[in-house]
Order: structure tokens, then sequence, then C-alpha cells
């Protein structure tokens, strides 16, 4: 009669994961093939600004003024507007990360289109990315707040929760990829093909997002005083508007190296144990 094999076991037979490698990998898909992120991003962009801009027209003003003047960001037109925009935000990154995982997994003949059609995979990828962030959070407020009514330390507790958020967070991650292929797991998947490699997907994170970050304070910095200007008086649109389109594309692009990392995980994790004809090629060519 055959037993389970222990988790030691099962460590053993689990293939590595070479996370270096993925990152650069990821790197080296978005820089080899910059037509291709372009034409991915052009109506997330559009999406992304135009929501942006909309409500920035509204209250930007009134965000910008020190203090804030809680009455003119509160009431129910406030919050429904304010969730429209999340709602396009996350559209936005919705189109853009099936089309690149689909591009990073499947190579040149699904390269992003101008248009993309809005599929069922489209659906399940963005309710699952609003479940994902859900869950997170409520990971991250409850013990939050439960260490801090039991009297614990508020560094610990933060430590704490912040640790379970993350541990969570990138665990699950293998959930996007696999729905843009078309075969969605569940959580409990999830989290079994990535034990192990909690550690290494975390720092595949940084190492996928931390250039741009960087880059993007750094623009934020030189460029904060002009946009407020801007939201306040309508001074220097052209020149506001331009940082702002310089922002997301830095943002599109950190998001294109970190879906690409998250593709070459699932890769090397689920697609690498199947049949050699059902693994693409690891970089798309042309």
């Amino acid at each position: 009669m055959s037993t389970r094999p222990t988790r030691d076991e099962e460590a053993a037979q689990r293939p590595p994961l070479p996370m270096l490698e993925i990152v650069t990998t990821a790197y080296n898909l978005l820089l080899a093939h910059p037509r291709a992120w372009l034409t991915a991003l052009v109506v997330p962009l559009l999406i992304e600004i135009a929501a942006t801009a909309g409500f920035l027209a509204l209250y930007g003003e009134a965000l910008n003024r020190v203090p804030i003047d809680p009455s003119a960001i509160a009431g129910p037109v406030f919050y429904a507007r304010f969730a429209g925009l999340i709602l396009c935000l996350m559209i936005a990154y919705v189109f853009f990360a099936v089309s690149w995982h689909r591009f990073a997994l499947l190579g040149p003949g699904e390269r992003p289109r101008l248009l993309p059609a809005v599929l069922g995979r489209h659906m399940r990828f963005g309710w699952m990315s609003f479940l994902v962030l859900l869950l997170v959070l409520l990971a991250m407020l409850v013990p939050l707040v439960a260490l801090i009514l039991a009297q614990v330390e508020s560094l610990i507790a933060i430590l704490l929760a912040v640790t379970l958020t993350v541990a969570l967070f990138v665990r699950w991650q293998l959930i996007f990829p696999a729905i843009a292929l078309d075969r969605p797991i569940g959580f409990g998947q999830a989290w079994r093909l990535s034990r192990g490699h909690g550690l290494t997907l975390f720092w595949g994170f940084v190492l996928a997002s931390l250039p741009w970050a960087l880059a993007n304070a750094v623009l934020t910095d030189l460029t904060q005083p002009l946009q407020n200007r801007f939201v306040v008086t309508g001074a220097q649109p052209l020149e506001a508007l331009g940082a702002m389109l310089l922002g997301s594309l830095l943002d599109y692009a950190s998001l294109a190296v970190v879906v690409g990392m998250l593709s070459g995980t699932y890769r090397h994790l689920v697609l690498a144990t199947e049949s050699p004809a059902a693994l693409p090629n690891a970089l798309p060519s042309g």
C-alpha cells in the first residue's frame, strides 16, 4: 500500500526555482520586445490616464489643501467616484497583465493586441485580483487589531501582520498565470505549488520591482510640485501630463517585469513538470 510522501520527500521532488535566471528573463522579455509592450499598454494607459485625470479634475484641489477639508471628500458621490476610479485602474491592470502573461508563456502567437477582446479569463483574472487583495488586507488587519487588543507591542504586531500579509501575497500569485492560460487553480493548489519557495518568490518580487520603484520615487520627487500647481491652478498642463505619463510608463514597465517573473515561476513549477510539448519557449522571439 502506497503512503503519502512526507514534506521532506515532497521538497526533494520539487523542481528548483532559479529566481535570478527567471527575473533576468523577465527583464530581457521587456527589453527585447518594446513594441509588444507598447501595444499591450496603449488601452490600459488611456483608461488609467482618463480616469485619473477626471478624478483629479474634480477633487485634486481639495486633496492638495493643507489641511484637507473633510467636507470636500466625503459623501456618497465622492465614494462612488473613488470606487469608479479604482475599478478603472483594475480594468487597466487586468488588460495588461493578461496580455503579458500570455505573451510570456505562449510566445509570438499570443502577441498583445491593441484592442484586447474581453473574455472569461479577464473576468476571472479581475475577480481573483480583487479577492486576493481583499484577503491580504484582511490578513493584515485582523491579526494586527487582535495583537494590539492583546496589548502586544505595536512594532511586533506590525511585523507579524506584515509577515503574514507578504507570505499570503507571494504564495498565491501562481493563480494569475494559470488563469491567463485558461487553466485556473485555487488558493490551495497555488499554496502547494509554491511550498518551499516563499522566500525565493519574495526576493523575485523585490528584484523585479525595486529598480522601477526607486526610479518612480525620484520622478515623483522631481515632478510633484509641478503636478500640484497644475491640480490647483491649471498651470503647465502639458508638462504635468507628461510627468503623469512618464510615471505610468514606469509603472507598466515594472508590471511587465513582475508579470514576466510570475510567468517564469509558473513555467518552472508547473509546465516544466509536464510533457516537453507543453513547455513553450522560455523567451518569445521575433
